[in-house]
């Protein structure tokens, strides 16, 4: 009887330390998987470190110099003729009028270059954040991520372990991704 009560509670202490195995088991893993499924990236380090917003700004750039280059030839003008008119002692009707149709010029290349410079900005975002949603989204599969987060710094995510920041893989992948590779 001594001895069926010593099996009984060593089996007992055995079963024991089984389940308690296994909760803990399941209790790392999900931890583990938990940290892996939730992930967040740096939006900002992103975009700016994508090579496809490179790219944009390279090509977009040379036509804003040329706009810019056109208003500031426009300028030193301007500025000539003001010079010319306030060195003069007797302004014409004419010559008045002539800065007037100048600055007028002046002040809607200046509006043409602000523009150009609002619509290239929008267009190139708009195309690097399609392109990366498309990437975020192959990335999170082949990485078996549950959850990507996107943070600025700015209140989204105040705080996060850097454990789960991939910002530096996800820009590799997504430059590979971008590049052909």
């Amino acid at each position: 009887m001594i001895e069926d009560k010593i099996k009984s509670n060593i089996w007992k202490i055995i079963n024991s330390i089984f389940l308690l195995g296994t909760i803990l088991f399941i209790a790392v893993n999900s931890i583990k998987d938990d940290k892996n499924e939730i992930v967040y990236v740096n939006n900002t380090k992103v975009f700016n470190g994508f090579n496809m917003t490179k790219d944009l700004l390279k090509i977009n750039q040379k036509t804003l110099d040329i706009k810019t280059k056109r208003l500031d030839s426009l300028l030193v003008n301007a500025r000539k003729i003001e010079q010319d008119l306030n060195a003069k002692n007797i302004i014409t009707e004419k010559e008045k009028q002539a800065y007037a149709t100048m600055q007028n010029r002046v002040v809607n290349e200046n509006n043409e270059v602000k523009e150009l410079q609002k619509t290239i900005s929008q267009d190139i975002s708009q195309q690097v954040w399609n392109r990366l949603n498309e990437y975020v989204k192959s990335f999170g599969k082949e990485n078996n991520s549950t959850l990507i987060l996107g943070t600025q710094g700015r209140g989204n995510i105040m705080y996060a372990d850097e454990g789960i920041d991939l910002t530096d893989k996800f820009l590799e992948y997504a430059n590979k991704k971008y590049e052909g590779n």
